[in-house]
């Protein structure tokens, strides 16, 4: 992965983080969220399905975490679905 995509959506992660002042517990979500979707190969192979919409995504994004992260990390997992970065995840946390 170019290196220069993961700084984009780590800085700009980073930067949503700051504005909240949530800069530990973003970081905390994400090594959750790393974690999770390395640990959960169905997860992974169901929210980066082609075949799924991305309607159906954000629902199921939203019913799974809403409540359980902050609205930014659940925003921005909702982008990196939509853009089929989910694969990045591991690369953009050790960047954060």
């Amino acid at each position: 992965m170019e290196h220069s995509v993961i700084k984009s959506y780590t800085g700009s992660l980073f930067d949503m983080a700051v504005e909240a002042d949530r800069v530990e517990e973003t970081c905390e979500e994400l090594c959750f969220l790393n974690e999770l979707l390395s640990g959960d190969k169905k997860l992974m192979q169901y929210l980066s399905a082609p075949v799924v919409s991305r309607n159906f995504k954000h629902r199921f994004i939203d019913r799974t975490f809403k409540g359980r992260l902050s609205d930014n990390t659940v925003s921005f997992l909702k982008v990196v679905t939509k853009n089929n970065m989910l694969y990045a995840i591991a690369d953009i946390y050790e960047t954060f």
